[in-house]
């Protein structure tokens, strides 16, 4: 884990009342969320029950649990649909991986998790280097409206991209060797290469994500408050736990 710094002096009470008025509208604290088919530091899976588990899940409950208030989780294929449902104010607060464009529409607070990006690239193709993947040939995978896709697509701007709408989706065309790669992080696809013998992970990486939590924009007190929050939950091991529930 590593972070930027941020200030840790505590919300004034007046802050507070204005951080439950802006994140608690709706009654209760309603946390976006990513799921997948495997988890990660970032995406949850579904359980037997379809319940939502995971570090943010855990991490967006806490914060319900600070705050007060009930939690609602909302989870969704892509982080594209999270920017776009905080912007809407159809949840509260998600969790997400930051990038300038990302903040033109909402407000970031911490990071608390960062990793590389990579490629992982299907059985039978000669690629072994991230620079070898910018040839016109080449098609690559990756979430649509994220921030992985977009560096992928500044690294590479020879290579042909597929959007997707999920991580299933990209495994797909991954499997029926429609694309020559999947762009994500690097922990994510590690879990998925057992999936494809003779597939590649390749070394290095186009792109640092950096995870963070998020709000609408302009919402200063509500800033303020998971700023405090997501520093303290670092420093306490509230984090930390997290990981280790999930087995990341």
């Amino acid at each position: 884990m590593d972070g930027q710094e941020f200030t840790m002096k505590a919300p004034s009470a007046d802050a507070l009342a204005g951080a439950r008025h802006e994140l608690t509208r709706a009654g209760s604290l309603r946390v976006g969320v990513v799921y997948a088919p495997q988890p990660s530091a970032f995406f949850v899976v579904r359980d037997a029950d379809q319940n939502l588990n995971g570090v943010t899940v855990d991490l967006g409950r806490e914060l319900a649990g600070a705050l007060g208030v009930p939690v609602s989780i909302l989870g969704v294929a892509g982080s594209g649909e999270l920017v776009d449902a905080l912007e809407a104010e159809r949840i509260d607060v998600a969790f997400m991986p930051v990038d300038d464009v990302r903040r033109q529409r909402i407000d970031f607070g911490p990071d608390y998790y960062v990793v590389d990006s990579t490629c992982l690239v299907r059985a039978g193709c000669p690629i072994t280097t991230i620079d070898g993947m910018n040839e016109p040939h080449v098609k690559v995978a990756g979430i649509a409206e994220t921030t992985t896709i977009r560096a992928a697509q500044r690294a590479l701007p020879v290579a042909q991209f597929a959007p997707v709408s999920s991580v299933d989706d990209a495994l797909r065309l991954l499997r029926n060797e429609t694309v020559d790669a999947i762009a994500l992080s690097r922990d994510v696809l590690d879990k998925y290469q057992p999936q494809f013998p003779g597939s590649r992970l390749l070394d290095g990486a186009f792109h640092t994500v950096r995870i963070a939590i998020a709000v609408g924009k302009s919402k200063q007190d509500a800033l303020q408050f998971v700023t405090y929050f997501m520093e303290q939950a670092k420093r306490s091991g509230i984090v930390q736990r997290a990981f280790e529930r999930a087995g990341v």
